[in-house]
């Protein structure tokens, strides 16, 4: 394990155990449905067939190389 994430009242602990990167993202709820399935999350089934279809066919696009590297913080 990488990272062990703590629910503290209103708050987050995040501990890692070595050198990690993460992001985290939070907002209000706003009443939708979500459907989720490996990187993908959408409002419904359907949606996330479509993706699925995007991805496997090239629509999202490439990563060209030194694209890809994160930012150091």
């Amino acid at each position: 394990m990488i990272l062990q994430i703590k629910f503290r009242g209103n708050g987050v602990i995040i501990e890692a155990v070595s050198d990690s990167r993460f992001l985290l993202i939070a907002g209000k709820p706003i009443g939708e449905p979500v459907a989720r399935h490996g990187p993908f999350v959408m409002n419904t089934s359907k949606e996330l067939e479509q993706a699925y279809h995007d991805y496997h066919n090239g629509f999202f696009g490439e990563i060209k190389e030194n694209e890809h590297a994160m930012a150091k913080f």
